[in-house]
């Protein structure tokens, strides 16, 4: 009667991790499949191997699977359900390994009535939720969760191998009462630590990020202003939250509304916080390197976006996002060659084929769809410009002598003046 409740356990702990990797942790997900690439070549697992070691390939072939949320989702509850049953068997082979000795006294029986109990108090449940919860975090590896399947998985396989057709004997009635109440106070506590500890503002952040990089700015203003409306305050939200109201042609009338007396949180932050709200300023951060671009690539400064999207790359490595954009870059730039350059690990992955694929059309028409170059339709009669990583206004003014059409730069030129009058005030 054990084993129907272990495998009941493992039945619902595939659901409840499926549930939850699918739905209030697939930021989780995001981020990983964001950060990490598998390509299937043997200089890459070579370098990887000499850099990073097991747990960099591990990390990297599981995360290529997050791609899809669905099966990113399935993949990972099939591993926490596999590192329970494997802690199972284990625990099943000791304690048969134990009762073969009839000898009371043998200490070896002693031994197998606390690997009993062990099966009994479900402790094989309570250590899969520990590693269920070592990855809620964004600072947690996919490496621990493959480093405990392997490790418990190989010490299961080879323990089944010796004890053979050898049958455990049938625990106590009263054992299956036991497990069973344990088994249901450990996920009522579960889930209670798991809404204390979760991580909103965490998740709201990577989900802008993940609205903004698809273009869905309408789920871009709902996040930002529910963070910035609540009295958090963080710079990223700012930045993006500004530029999805310029992309709906509403940053400087929010602004002016503002300045008039209308109260909202979320405007009344970029207003305190001036122009930087509205940009990352070159700083040589790590870490706004791989937010920076997306403002440039709206704005048709491509020649500026490939330079914070270059430098990104040379942080977080070949990954699909980095070598995606700096593709597209080269492509609305005219450099076919280096486009193929940033194309060619793409082909060589499980699931960015079909895109390597979409690209490789766009680099033999020679434009991207929806991406726009400032430079392209620049006349002759522009003056060369040296970019300047201090000023977005100085970029504005460049993108509009380009192109005086260009309404995302006319907004952020009116919305910087404002700010800068505020300031100077």
């Amino acid at each position: 009667m054990l084993r129907k409740i272990q495998l009941f356990t493992a039945v619902l702990l595939w659901l409840v991790s499926f549930t939850l990797y699918r739905t209030l942790l697939s930021h989780v997900l995001y981020y990983f499949d964001q950060h990490h690439l598998f390509i299937y070549t043997r200089q890459y697992i070579a370098t990887v191997w000499r850099r990073e070691g097991w747990e960099g390939l591990a990390t990297d072939f599981v995360s290529q699977f997050f791609h899809n949320e669905v099966l990113g989702a399935a993949v990972l509850a099939t591993i926490l359900v596999l590192i329970y049953l494997s802690f199972c068997s284990i625990l099943r082979s000791a304690r048969i390994w134990c009762q073969k000795r009839k000898d009371k006294a043998d200490a070896r029986l002693r031994v197998g009535k606390v690997v009993s109990w062990l099966e009994i108090l479900q402790v094989p449940l309570l250590l899969t939720l520990f590693v269920f919860f070592s990855f809620t975090r964004l600072e947690d590896s996919v490496s621990t969760l493959v480093g405990y399947l392997g490790t418990f998985g190989f010490w299961a396989v080879l323990l089944r191998i010796l004890r053979r057709k050898e049958q455990s004997s049938e625990q106590p009635r009263y054992a299956t009462y036991i497990s069973a109440s344990v088994t249901l106070l450990a996920f009522l506590f579960s889930g209670y630590l798991f809404q204390k500890n979760y991580n909103i503002p965490e998740r709201i952040m990577l989900k802008t990020q993940q609205y903004a990089e698809e273009g869905d700015w309408d789920n871009v203003l709902e996040y930002t202003s529910a963070y910035l409306r609540s009295g958090h305050n963080n710079i990223l939200i700012a930045y993006y939250h500004s530029l999805a109201l310029a992309e709906k042609g509403a940053l400087t009338k929010n602004l002016n509304r503002a300045l008039q007396g209308e109260s909202d949180p979320a405007v009344n932050y970029i207003l305190q916080m001036g122009p930087q709200a509205l940009f990352f300023p070159w700083r040589s951060n790590s870490r706004e390197s791989e937010y920076g671009s997306l403002i440039y690539e709206r704005l048709g400064l491509i020649n500026e976006a490939q330079h914070w999207e270059t430098e990104a790359m040379q942080v977080f490595g070949l990954t699909a996002p980095h070598l995606t954009r700096l593709a597209k870059y080269a492509i609305a730039t005219g450099r076919p060659e280096a486009a193929e350059h940033f194309i060619e690990p793409l082909r060589h992955t499980l699931f960015f084929r079909g895109e390597a694929a979409a690209l490789e059309g766009m680099n033999a028409k020679g434009e991207v769809p929806g991406l726009k170059n400032a430079f392209a339709v620049a006349s002759d009669t522009t003056k060369a410009h040296f970019t300047n990583v201090t000023s977005l206004s100085a970029q504005l003014k460049y993108a509009l002598a380009c192109d005086s059409t260009n309404t995302l730069a006319q907004d952020y030129q009116q919305t910087c003046q404002i700010l800068s009058s505020l300031q100077q005030k």
